[in-house]
């Protein structure tokens, strides 16, 4: 079954090409990479949890992270919800026999700020200028802020509304899984600027969603991270991001 699987693995890695962000597949190759992971899914629940044991921690990670990248091809929507359940089940079955895992934890926290995507994708969809022109969706590193300056009343109703509740809470287990993520990173020596990045964007969503008083604290997070990342000899930063620092770093407490 191990070698099956593995050249079922092979054939999705080709269709992928190795992307994280897979949004720019046709829908044919999208159709073929969902058709390919549904089966590959079968032949791990077939095989349960000595399918993990057999590919070992590192490769497991790998390829739960291809399959929960094809689940999320298209965001907005919340993905595929049934191959996003069965992800998170993967990564939590994992971490209560590995709870130190970077990759793992990484993972999981991953996966919750991917499914932050759709309520983000609404904030942002109602809240920008209508004389916008930035498709870009870069609601995924952030909604945007207000167009003019809130009263507090209007800050408490925005931040009430169901779609920053809903991101919120989807935001903070993110939190907790990256922050857990980075502090095994750091004391295991295996620090990624990549890890580093996803975590700043966290946190950059999360205090986009948050009262203004208290995102503060978030922004600043996200700031310190994105220094970091970017002090990483040898690694190239989102531009995006690279930019969001550079304008930001006078505000670095």
């Amino acid at each position: 079954m191990a070698t099956a699987l593995i050249n079922q693995v092979a054939i999705l890695e080709g269709m992928l090409g190795g992307a994280e962000d897979l949004s720019g597949l046709d829908e044919h190759t999208i159709q073929a990479a969902l058709q390919r992971t549904c089966r590959i899914i079968e032949d791990i629940n077939r095989g349960g949890s000595q399918t993990r044991n057999l590919l070992g921690l590192q490769r497991w990670n790998n390829l739960v992270e291809m399959i929960q990248n094809v689940a999320f091809i298209e965001t907005d929507n919340g993905g595929q919800t049934d191959i996003v359940s069965w992800c998170e089940r993967q990564w939590a079955e994992t971490l209560q026999v590995h709870p130190h895992n970077v990759g793992t934890l990484k993972g999981l926290g991953r996966c919750w700020l991917l499914k932050a995507q759709a309520p983000l994708s609404r904030i942002y969809s109602s809240e920008r200028s209508p004389s916008s022109s930035d498709d870009s969706g870069r609601y995924r590193l952030g909604v945007s802020r207000p167009r003019s300056d809130p009263t507090e009343s209007e800050d408490i109703a925005r931040i009430s509304s169901a779609n920053y509740v809903e991101a919120r809470s989807l935001l903070r287990p993110a939190l907790e899984s990256l922050d857990r993520a980075i502090e095994n990173a750091q004391l295991q020596g295996v620090m990624t600027g990549r890890l580093l990045e996803i975590t700043a964007e966290t946190y950059m969503s999360f205090g986009n969603v948050s009262h203004p008083r208290n995102n503060e604290i978030a922004y600043q997070r996200a700031l310190g991270l994105l220094r970091q990342a970017s002090e990483m000899g040898g690694y190239t930063m989102d531009p995006y991001l690279q930019e969001f620092l550079e304008d930001n770093i006078d505000y670095i407490q």
